[in-house]
């Protein structure tokens, strides 16, 4: 998440803490290959600006849980709809053909029972 833009790396903590259940900051860096000290300062970002609060964590006194507030379930709600539209018109503006070759590809790369490519010289 370092190396995330910050704006990105704040709708993604947004996102995960909507979808899911209550969990210690702790917890949200390790499901994100993350430090603990990134998360808490863009966790502490989110409850100044009032999308998100810490709540008491009945499993650990010291180690609070991020949740969304209304206004942050809202503003997940909104950049999810933005992020669908976003992926759909970019999906109408591919080629079918184009799809199809990228299929093939994949699924020689995956390994799918399809034949391999020849080997290229040398």
């Amino acid at each position: 998440m370092a190396a995330q833009d910050p704006l990105r790396g704040r709708a993604a903590l947004l996102q995960e803490i909507a979808s899911g259940p209550p969990r210690t900051i702790s917890d949200l860096a390790r499901a994100r290959s993350a430090t603990r000290q990134s998360v808490r300062r863009v966790a502490l970002d989110l409850v100044a600006e009032g999308l998100a609060r810490l709540e008491p964590n009945p499993a650990h006194r010291r180690a609070r849980c991020l949740v969304p507030t209304a206004a942050g379930l809202a503003r997940a709600r909104a950049d999810a709809a933005s992020q669908v539209r976003a992926c759909n018109a970019r999906a109408r503006s591919l080629d079918m053909e184009d799809l199809r070759r990228a299929e093939r590809l994949l699924r020689r790369l995956r390994g799918d029972g399809m034949s391999s490519p020849k080997p290229g010289p040398g």
